[in-house]
């Protein structure tokens, strides 16, 4: 709806980009159409009458002004009050007061209080900040709104069965520097995730001078076993937030409808416990047992359980909250999801350094294994052999090593038990190719280099 502006303040009027996005929420939103419906109907009678009030208040109408400027003030209040009730996180008292109290400013209207603008911000100011209410809404909107709250607590209910709520170990309470090595993996989640979580106001700066955009979602991919969990859970230290872990084996369901009604659910949980100043970490492992490649045989559910995911993907980065899917088969996920990740990065295998830091962890949490933990050349020999072992592989090889000390006297653990149970287990070693993008995989076969003839 467009609004006829004033000839010589052309900059004045509603925030263009709020109703917009007002629209767009209330036209999106998959439950309680009848009530969004109202709102819309609600949105569009309140605009047109501002259009109203601002033609008459140009072309000098008074008594028009007089008349309708009342009604207009009234309809915006309800608007305002029903939306910060219903839709807290868009914010809309707070973004229209803004905007009319720049108005008020530039026209020099501050010290009139009988003007109309003056009478609109304080409405609006009133409603964001006294408690709202049913009894002040019009019937058919208490209605739906008892009817979307109930709705609501029972997916936000369900949604936070379907996740876990990440606590942080003693070994991880470090974040990052809990992790040895992997430097460049580190430095590269600090720049793109951890530093906007942590100082979302330079965030904004890079953005607005630079273009720096914050990703709305991260896929990490990379062999099994390499510590994609565990650098999430540290990531989520390290920035501070809470970071909520799907249950991935819960959302599948055979029934139709069911899967999507479950993302909806995880999403409406993250976005309850989810603020402008407080952002949460959503992680999603194994997305490609979620969403595989699809095929012409796909059923129409199955495009429905794709397209609420996409969806809701896209409207987490509006509602502060950051995405990450982890998959050891990034090549068999649908390309449509893949590209709504906007930052995909690789975990390699662990390098030595984390590989040390691994092995001394594990031989930590052992009494018999300690004088190892501190033994940092025998750590260095055994990190050294155990290039291309995942740190699930690693976790079992210290399971091996353990119980070899064990049968042997109940010994302390040595680096000798490592040896052995590394010779003994070289099949377990990973082809990092495998995993690796197509482009970026060591060529098979035999090749034979041209020289060139003088």
């Amino acid at each position: 709806m467009q609004i006829q502006r004033i000839q010589r303040s052309p900059n004045f009027g509603y925030n263009e980009q709020l109703n917009a996005k007002l629209i767009k929420q209330l036209t999106i939103h998959r439950k309680n159409k009848p009530f969004c419906e109202t709102l819309l109907k609600l949105n569009e009678l309140t605009n047109a009458t501002e259009k109203l009030v601002r033609e008459a208040e140009e072309n000098n109408r008074t008594k028009l002004l007089d008349k309708i400027a009342s009604v207009f003030i009234d309809m915006k209040g309800t608007l305002c009050a029903a939306l910060d009730f219903s839709f807290p996180k868009l914010h809309y008292c707070e973004y229209e007061a803004a905007t009319f109290a720049d108005e008020i400013e530039k026209r020099g209207l501050k010290d009139d209080e009988n003007h109309w603008l003056n009478a609109l911000l304080n409405e609006i100011q009133t409603n964001s900040t006294k408690i709202i209410t049913l009894n002040d809404l019009p019937e058919e909107i208490q209605a739906n709104i008892l009817t979307k709250m109930e709705e609501n607590s029972e997916k936000i209910t369900k949604g936070k069965s379907l996740v876990k709520i990440y606590t942080p170990t003693e070994n991880m309470k470090n974040g990052f520097a809990s992790l040895g090595g992997m430097q460049e993996l580190k430095e590269k989640l600090n720049d793109r995730i951890v530093g906007m979580l942590k100082d979302p106001e330079q965030a904004k700066l890079d953005f607005e001078e630079y273009g720096k955009k914050s990703p709305k979602g991260i896929l990490m991919y990379g062999p099994p076993g390499c510590g994609k969990t565990t650098i999430t859970q540290a990531l989520s230290v390290e920035a501070g937030v809470p970071l909520l872990q799907v249950e991935v084996g819960k959302i599948g369901s055979p029934y139709i409808h069911e899967m999507s009604m479950n993302i909806d659910a995880i999403f409406d949980y993250a976005e309850s416990i989810t603020s402008k100043n407080k952002p949460t970490i959503l992680f999603i492992d194994d997305a490609d047992a979620l969403f595989g490649e699809r095929s012409g045989n796909s059923g129409s559910h199955h495009q429905e359980e794709l397209s609420t995911f996409l969806n809701r993907v896209q409207r987490a980065g509006e509602n502060n909250i950051v995405v990450i899917a982890a998959t050891n088969r990034k090549d068999i996920m649908d390309e449509a999801i893949v590209s709504r990740f906007e930052e995909q990065i690789e975990v390699p295998l662990p390098d030595k350094e984390a590989r040390k830091s691994v092995i001394k962890m594990f031989m930590e949490s052992r009494k018999k294994g300690l004088s190892l933990a501190n033994d940092k050349d025998a750590l260095s020999e055994i990190a050294e052999k155990t290039d291309r072992f995942s740190i699930r592989t690693l976790k079992n090889l210290a399971e091996l090593a353990s119980m070899k000390a064990l049968k042997d006297g109940r010994r302390d653990i040595k680096k000798e038990d490592w040896f052995q149970v590394i010779n003994e287990n070289q099949h377990q070693k990973t082809n990092p190719d495998i995993y690796r993008e197509k482009g970026g995989r060591t060529p098979i076969g035999f090749f034979k280099t041209l020289e060139k003839k003088d």
